[in-house]
């Protein structure tokens, strides 16, 4: 059975971060069986509680990601970036509910360099 309808209106009224990554992360959480079972409602609820659960998770790691090349770690107050040297991206628009999104998809890895310590990071 087609839920489109339900999951629209339980992302309306999910209140955590609604950017295309997250929104997709946590609806990926929500196990299939509980989708028919709960109404919208109910739906934006389990995905408050598991955007509430990983945001509660990420802070305890004393760490938060910046950017794609960047993180920020609080036991030492600084923040590290790096780069990804030779790795090649993409440019990919998808229609989602209505809208175009446009994202870059990496298609090949490239070698991370710390920009810290200008050593490789592997």
């Amino acid at each position: 059975m087609d839920h489109s309808i339900k999951m629209a209106k339980a992302r309306k009224l999910y209140k955590g971060f609604k950017g295309y990554s997250t929104l997709a992360a946590v609806e990926n959480q929500i196990p299939e069986e509980l989708i028919p079972q709960l109404t919208a409602r109910q739906l934006a609820l389990v995905m408050d509680a598991i955007n509430a659960a990983y945001q509660r998770g990420r802070a305890s790691t004393g760490a938060e990601m910046v950017d794609t090349d960047c993180v920020w770690i609080n036991g030492i107050n600084r923040m590290i970036e790096w780069e990804e040297v030779g790795a090649v991206y993409e440019r990919v628009t998808e229609q989602d509910e209505g809208c175009k999104v446009t994202k870059n998809v990496k298609v090949k890895d490239g070698e991370l360099v710390c920009r810290f310590c200008n050593q490789d990071s592997k």
